[in-house]
């Protein structure tokens, strides 16, 4: 399972930031991914999305490459737990 890391920018409000990558997903047909706030990368949040398409993760990559702090490894066929498998995972504010 295809997974992509990012940091929130520290100078948008979350709920606007949020706005702006579910629309993404939304538009380009991601309803299978999953999302998940995983740690701190500073002072910062850093999430982590679990595509079910390796196309997919790749092009929110380039579109969104600003943000990322890497593209951790994942089977196939485990997916992490974090991975809500019946849709979009609650995500702590």
């Amino acid at each position: 399972m295809p997974m992509v890391e990012i940091v929130k920018p520290a100078d948008k409000p979350l709920g606007d930031w949020f706005e702006t990558l579910r629309g993404w997903l939304d538009r380009n047909g991601c309803g299978s991914v999953t999302f998940a706030r995983v740690g701190q990368g500073g002072d910062r949040p850093v999430y982590r999305l679990a595509f079910g398409d390796r196309a997919l993760a790749g092009k929110f990559s380039r579109t969104f490459a600003t943000y990322l702090t890497g593209t951790p490894e994942a089977a196939d066929d485990e997916p992490p737990e974090f991975v809500a498998l019946d849709g979009l995972a609650e995500v702590p504010a």
